[in-house]
């Protein structure tokens, strides 16, 4: 089983991701009317 040391939640809804990547398809695909924050991952 491989542990999960650093997540990342959507800031738009309660899912949550195990890469940046996966997060900002997530973020493009779901909700594209919304702008993404800037943040530091």
């Amino acid at each position: 089983m491989v542990a999960v040391t650093d997540t990342h939640h959507c800031p738009f809804c309660e899912l949550i991701f195990p890469n940046v990547a996966e997060l900002q398809a997530h973020i493009a695909i779901d909700h594209p009317d919304r702008e993404v924050p800037d943040r530091e991952y």
